[in-house]
């Protein structure tokens, strides 16, 4: 990503069982970007974008849920967030943390999570 520029980042993932609702914070670096928004990629309906704090770098408990039967086994997007890089350069780890997934019984989920990265650089001649 250049200075200024808007950008999206997508929350996946890849699910090995069925999931009927989830939850997390995100954690970014106020200093380079600050969050425009953040929305329901469509794994699953009864979405929350959270709390965005641009002051302490978080987005707190983004999460949806599925209303009635059923639930998504499918891999796909959990959420879309949308940044703004700042005048900075410099990189940082999306970080995203206290991460609940559940089935459809409300049993909590095993889950794996890597972070992603953002690299923030000035726009070339």
């Amino acid at each position: 990503m250049e200075t200024g520029q808007r950008f999206t980042v997508d929350i996946l993932i890849e699910p090995a069982a069925t999931i009927a609702g989830w939850q997390f914070n995100t954690y970014f670096d106020p200093t380079l970007v600050s969050v425009d928004s953040v929305e329901n990629g469509g794994f699953l309906p009864g979405f929350s974008p959270g709390t965005i704090d641009n002051d302490a770098g978080i987005i707190y408990a983004t999460y949806a849920i599925q209303t009635g039967p059923g639930g998504n086994s499918a891999p796909g997007t959990l959420a879309r967030i949308t940044l703004d890089a700042g005048s900075t350069t410099g990189g940082f780890a999306l970080h995203i943390d206290n991460v609940k997934v559940g089935d459809a019984d409300n049993n909590p989920l095993p889950v794996d999570v890597t972070d992603g990265y953002v690299q923030i650089e000035s726009p070339t001649s």
